[in-house]
Order: C-alpha cells, then structure tokens, then sequence
C-alpha cells in the first residue's frame, strides 16, 4: 500500500543536468505530489532499491519539516524535492538556480543517502534552510550560509552534524573559504579539509548561538531584514543589534572579537566558563607539541595552538592561554 502511494506518476522531463536539467538522460518520477505533503513534491529519477522502511522514513521526516514551528511558515512556496540516483556530488545539493519538474525551487538529495536513515531529517533540514536562507537574504556569504543550515540541524534534529568532530581534529582550517556544493564523499571523509571546515563553520555558529543570544541569530540570518543599508549582510547586522545589549559578553558586538574568542574556547575547553567551550564534553581542537606554521602559513580566519617550550613566551602577536599552550591566529 505505501509502494503504491510512492510510485503514481510518470512524468517525462526535458529541462536540465543540474541546474535546469535540460537535456537530462533519465525521466523524472514524480513520487509524491505537494497535495500531500504540503509543500513539497517528490521526485526521483534512477534510484536504487529502496525499502519502504527507508522511503517512511524520508516522508516522515518531510511531514514533521512542514509542521516545524521556525521552517514551516517560511515555506510560503512549493518545493520540489529531487532524489537523484545520477548524482554523485556532495549528499545534498540547493542552487538559487535549480529548478524542479514542477517549475519550483529545488533541493536535491543523493540517491543512496536514502538508506542511511539517521541522518535523512538532518540533510533535509540542512539544504531546505539554504533554500529559506537564500531567499530572505541572498547577499550573505556562502560560509554564513553554510554555517546557519549545519546550526539548524542540529535545532531541528537535535543531533550535531558529524563534521563537528572533525573541526576539532583538522582546526585550522579557514572559517571563512568559499564553499564548494558539488564535492563527491571522498573529499569529504572526517578528516578531509572540508569537513574540517563545516566543523569549523558548525562550531562557531553553535558558540554564538549559546553566548549571543540564541534565537536572536537565527531569526536574523531567516528573516527578512528591515535594515535601511540592503548591502548589509546578516552577521554585521546581528553584531550591530547587540550593541546596545550590555546583558551579552562583550565579544557579541564584533566579528573578529568574537572569532577570537571562539578560537580561544576551542583549544581552552573550560567547561566551568560558558564562553571558554565550544561544546559541552571532552573534545577539544586538536594542539601541536611545537610551532608547526609560521604566521604566513595561516589562512584567513583561522587559528592554531602549540606547547611552547619551558621558560619561553608566546610570540609576538599570540595569546598566552595557559602556562604552556600559546594561540596562534590570523584575521583577514
């Protein structure tokens, strides 16, 4: 009965590979109409076998999307979703530019990510927050954006995305490098440079969440500005609001104080100061046994910490965070 639900129209598509898919070699099936499922309709094309076990999972997880307090009322349009068995990028996808069957905005998911049933919810939330994101606020950064999807999985989930254990084992990685959406899975194992970044990227977010103001960062990033500079992206308005608020720690007034910071607490982990952990257990950012970069080495917004020798200091520049353990950083 719930195959039956599944596969109920055929629809042939002549529009394009990626983007608009013109051209495309295979026929969309359209799976489940926004009838439904308001508002998303479903469509695959050359998937593998999939149990009805995997395909529950995935429509439950699109139901309790719909009715998310924070996501749901921001989905005002349709959204095709597309589970594609031809694409081998990165395991979700959004593009401005990626338009479904149904001449709607699109998110597309990877075909055997259908059978990893645990994280299904927490792509979906991911690139669906991307679509919002956009919408609302096309002109931030892409690492912005990147950062406010992998913090909403875990708000909507709550459960961290997995690269935030490989922040912690790869941390010098730039916090603010252009993201690439078409990345294939082996370029991003657990210890590969970009999941270090999302790392990087989920952990700073997560840290402003917690000291900045909560949902305050959210609703910036998700809503619709009322700024009078349009040029202004989300981040340097969510700074200037907290300007006036003298409840917050200081560093929630500015960017590169609040990077500072933040590095400071990833190598630190004090879990008896708020502001001195990144997250709440024993891991922390990785430190080197001596100077493994030279300053020029370093890449925009990053940082890195070593065990300095007995009876000498930091160097010029970096900060002593405890007797032996000197933080070594760079801004622009």
């Amino acid at each position: 009965m719930f195959q039956n639900m599944i596969f109920t129209l055929l629809v042939v598509i002549t529009n394009s590979i990626l983007i608009n898919f013109s051209h495309a070699d295979s026929p969309w099936i359209l799976q489940q109409s926004s009838s439904a499922i308001f508002p998303f309709s479903v469509f695959g094309r050359n998937l593998p076998t999939i149990d009805s076990n995997a395909y529950r999972t995935f429509y439950d997880s699109l139901m309790v999307l719909s009715k998310n307090d924070f996501l749901s009322p921001r989905l005002t349009d349709s959204v095709d979703v597309l589970i594609d068995g031809d694409w081998v990028g990165a395991p979700g996808f959004f593009s401005p530019d990626l338009i479904g069957p149904s001449g709607k905005q699109a998110i597309l998911i990877r075909a055997d990510v259908m059978l990893i049933s645990s994280r299904i919810q927490s792509l979906l939330t991911h690139e669906l927050t991307h679509l919002i994101h956009h919408k609302i606020n096309p002109k931030d950064p892409p690492w912005t954006q990147e950062g406010i999807a992998l913090l909403m999985e875990y708000l909507v989930t709550g459960f961290f995305d997995p690269v935030l254990k490989s922040g912690f084992i790869s941390p010098e990685s730039s916090l603010t490098e252009v993201i690439d959406p078409h990345l294939s899975e082996t370029q991003f194992g657990e210890r590969s440079s970009r999941a270090a970044q999302y790392g990087h990227l989920l952990q700073y977010f997560y840290y402003l969440y917690r000291n900045c103001g909560e949902k305050n960062l959210v609703e910036e990033f998700l809503n619709s500005s009322t700024d009078q500079n349009p040029e202004a992206n989300s981040l340097v308005r969510f700074f200037k609001a907290n300007e006036k608020n003298t409840n917050l720690p200081s560093f929630c007034h500015s960017f590169e104080f609040s990077f500072v910071s933040f590095e400071k607490a990833r190598f630190l982990q004090n879990l008896l100061k708020p502001t001195e952990y990144v997250h709440f257990s024993s891991i922390k950012a990785n430190v080197h046994e001596k100077q493994s970069l030279a300053p020029k080495e370093l890449l925009p917004y990053s940082a890195t910490a070593y065990f300095r020798k007995l009876e000498t200091s930091c160097l010029k520049g970096e900060i002593s965070l405890t007797q032996k353990l000197c933080l070594r950083y760079r801004l622009k």
